[in-house]
């Protein structure tokens, strides 16, 4: 099985379904190639440097060499991966939280604006809002355009 290493420049943080990956701005991983092909679709990912790509290669393959002789450490290996992947997921669901609770505050937060600050708030997303519409319509375009996009 070949491997791609590739690097994440991305501003946040990002769940890959595919690999079952965790991505944070700036990281650098080795991923299968039928995957790295997948990902290299997407403008946040590029491969890494050959010469770094060329050594990070070797190390796996020697990793998995002594994975090979050494069983009895597999334990150890999956335990720290496990947590690994339970503190990834925990700060994920952080991230889920705060961006939540920043786009709840602003749903209420337009509940008390006029037809002007909707407007305005409005032109944050470059949304021009007919103002001959009720101030109602108006904020019910707002409110979805925060759903869709969150909190700005």
């Amino acid at each position: 099985m070949k491997f791609d290493k590739l690097e994440y420049t991305g501003k946040k943080p990002y769940h890959d379904r595919l690999a079952a990956t965790h991505w944070q701005p700036g990281d650098t991983k080795l991923v299968p190639e039928a995957v790295a092909r997948k990902l290299l679709r997407f403008v946040e990912f590029s491969r890494a440097p050959a010469t770094q790509q060329q050594a990070d290669l070797l190390q796996l393959e020697a990793q998995q060499g002594q994975q090979a002789q050494q069983p009895d450490t597999s334990d150890q290996q999956d335990d720290a991966a496990l947590q690994q992947a339970h503190a990834a997921q925990q700060q994920a669901d952080q991230l889920r939280q705060e961006e939540r609770a920043a786009t709840e505050s602003m749903l209420l937060t337009i509940e008390g604006m006029d037809k002007g600050a909707l407007a305005e708030y409005a032109a944050k997303y470059e949304v021009k809002l007919d103002a001959r519409k009720g101030e109602a319509k108006m904020r019910a375009e707002v409110a979805n355009l925060i759903e869709q996009f969150g909190a700005r």
